[in-house]
Formats: structure tokens, sequence, C-alpha cells
């Protein structure tokens, strides 16, 4: 799509230069945030999980397992990469990078709120307003607060001159929350799309925040966590870290991701809203303009109806038959992705969520109605 598609790819460029985002090749500045909203997007599905109606259940299993599995990655996995092993090591460099992250809660809400939180990030914001003035870039205040991940995508939105996209995560985090707290008829659960993005700040947030912390310890600084310090910075020496990179890149490409699922859910999957006339975002469909990338995220995962081995709720005879990749038309023609489905059904299907949630998705993919099937026969197995 990207590079085949002239629309698409303008769109991008104009994205990454409002937000600083500048190298040579355009693949590898594209492709580097695309991880984030495609290979990485679906990682909130391990909070998937529903409690029903009159369960006074404040969780379920499956999503403890999510829990348990997130904790330990913070508590451990996340440090085995930079070779810290140790809990003193562990805590003095938290405490070097003025950063502290809670384990995740026990309940639904409780484990919404802990995602979102992100805390102090001191060095990290240090860093940025360094590289924004000297790269004179207007100035974005991080520093002297504790931050939660929704505010910050608010915040980047709002400083790239995209007041609508903020105002869009505003109701994607309520819709987030509501389904938590009180669910959606009557069923409590998580969006693993919000979850995914969350998780996936907080991961990349803590490790860059970590990294410009232990650049240049105080004199203060004991020489153990000093020590710490290097070992951390050791085990990622050849990698080059750009706090604008996180602040253009990351934490836009996150909010893209956190947003491909409730933007796209119909009114019967939403939760009610006060003083609203829809269940749905009421500032009207998403454009390329608002946010290529975002809108890139939810063409792709509309269209890939192929490959997905799922079993459905409605039980194995119920469900759709699954669609092969093989049994997909894909090709390029006049700067547009065609994609060609197996049945009339899967194509209309596809072509209403679009129609919902996408304006102007005819300029960059055609979906053709599916050819039918023709059989020849020689004459030789003929049936007399």
């Amino acid at each position: 799509l990207y590079e085949k598609c002239p629309v698409l790819k303008r769109a991008l460029e104009r994205a990454f230069d409002n937000r600083y985002i500048y190298a040579k090749d355009f693949r590898y500045r594209f492709g580097n945030i695309w991880l984030f909203v495609s290979l990485l997007h679906d990682i909130g599905y391990i909070f998937e999980g529903e409690i029903g109606p009159l369960d006074p259940a404040v969780t379920s299993p499956h999503i403890d397992i999510g829990v348990a599995t997130v904790n330990d990655f913070f508590d451990n996995r996340f440090w085995q990469t930079s070779h810290i092993h140790l809990q003193e090591e562990k805590q003095a460099l938290l405490s070097l990078a003025g950063q502290s992250l809670p384990p995740l809660g026990h309940s639904l809400p409780g484990i919404g709120d802990s995602l979102r939180y992100i805390g102090s990030i001191p060095a990290l914001a240090k860093r940025l307003a360094a590289e924004l003035r000297t790269n004179s870039k207007p100035s974005v205040k991080l520093a002297g607060k504790p931050w939660l991940a929704d505010d910050l995508w608010c915040l980047h939105y709002d400083s790239c001159g995209r007041t609508q996209m903020a105002e869009r995560v505003r109701y994607v985090t309520e819709v987030f929350k509501h389904a938590a707290d009180e669910g959606v008829e009557g069923s409590r659960r998580l969006d693993h799309a919000v979850c995914g993005g969350l998780l996936l700040l907080r991961i990349s947030t803590l490790y860059y925040n970590i990294w410009f912390a232990t650049a240049k310890p105080p004199k203060s600084t004991p020489a153990r966590t000093v020590q710490a310090s290097r070992t951390f910075r050791d085990a990622a020496r050849s990698v080059r870290f750009h706090a604008r990179w996180w602040w253009g890149a990351i934490v836009w490409a996150t909010a893209a991701t956190a947003m491909h699922n409730i933007l796209t859910l119909a009114d019967d999957d939403l939760p009610p809203r006060r003083d609203a006339n829809s269940r749905r975002f009421e500032g009207g469909k998403l454009t390329l303009d608002d946010d290529p990338l975002t809108y890139l995220g939810i063409l792709a995962d509309t269209l890939q109806e192929w490959d997905r081995y799922t079993l459905s709720r409605d039980g194995m005879f119920g469900a759709r038959t699954p669609l092969l990749s093989s049994e997909t038309g894909l090709s390029f023609k006049d700067g547009k992705v065609v994609v060609a489905y197996d049945t009339e059904d899967r194509t209309a299907r596809v072509k209403e969520t679009l129609d919902r949630n996408l304006d102007g998705w005819t300029n960059v993919v055609e979906i053709k109605a599916p050819q039918p099937t023709v059989i020849r026969l020689s004459s030789r197995n003929a049936v007399p």
C-alpha cells in the first residue's frame, strides 16, 4: 500500500514531516513505525476476557494469566535483555530515572487504570526538550508531572495540529473505561486494542526514560548504580536513541494501535453516552488527512480477512468458513490495491465496514466482486 498508492504515501510523508521524522529512506521510517500498528497491534488480546451479567467476579482466569505475564515482564524480562538481574540494581535504575510503575491491578477497572499510568518521565522529558530546542522546533512540556498514556496521546495530536484526533483519543478512553467499569449490554470487558497500545507505550517509555537517565548520572550517584547504568546501556550500545523519535513516532504509533478497534465498532457493541445522539464518535468518518497511520491500520485490519483461524462464539457449525490467502486475489492497478474475496457476503461485509469508518477509502483500495468458479471437463472425463 505505502509503495504502490501515491495518495496514501503523500499523506504519510506529510504526517512524518509534521512530526520531525526524517530519514533518507521512506521505507525505513515507515517500516519502523508500521511495526507497532501491524505486527504488534493485537498483543492486547492477552487481556481478552469477559465477565457476564450478574457475575460478581472482578476478573477472569484468562485475564489473570495476562496480568501475571505482564507483571513478570516488568519485574524480570524487561531487565534481562539489559543484563540487569539484581533487584537492588533494578530499583536503583528506576530511582535514577525518577519513574515508578506499580504492578497491574487485579480487577478490570484496576488493570485498565494501571496500564494507562506512565508516571513521571523526567530524563526523557529533559532530553526531548533539548532535542527540540537544538532543531528549532516548538517545545513540548512533559516535565514536572506524572502522565497517563491517553494524556500523552492527546498532547501529541494537539502539538501536531490534529485536535480532532485528540478528541478521538478521549472518546476511545471513555468507551474503554465504561466497558471495564460498567460493561456493554451487561458484560464487562477490556478492549484488546487499547490494552495493546497502552502496553506498547508503557514498555517503550520506560526504556527510553531509563536510557537517557543513565547517560550521565549525577556525581553523587552511588558507584553500584553507575555500574548498573553502564551495564544497561552496553546491552544496546549500537542503537541510536532519539527522544524526538519516541515523541513523534512511538507515541503516535501506539495511539493508532489503541484506536483501531473501538473506532470501528457498531452501535450495538458500544456503551450508551450521555448527551449524545449516537454511541459512535460523532466527529465523522476518519480521513487520511486526520491521521494516515490510524487510517491505514484500520484499513489493513478490515481488509485482511484471510488466514484468520479463530473459533467463533457461534460455535463450530455457526461460524464462518475461514478464508485462505490462496483464495484471495491481491493486485495493484492505477495506484490502488485491488482485493477480491471468495464470496459476495464477505465482500459486502468488508465494504460496509469501510464505508462506515473511513472517508475516501475507494481512492486507496478497489474491492472486486468474487469471480464464479468454472469447472472444465475434457471429453475424456465426460460421462456418457
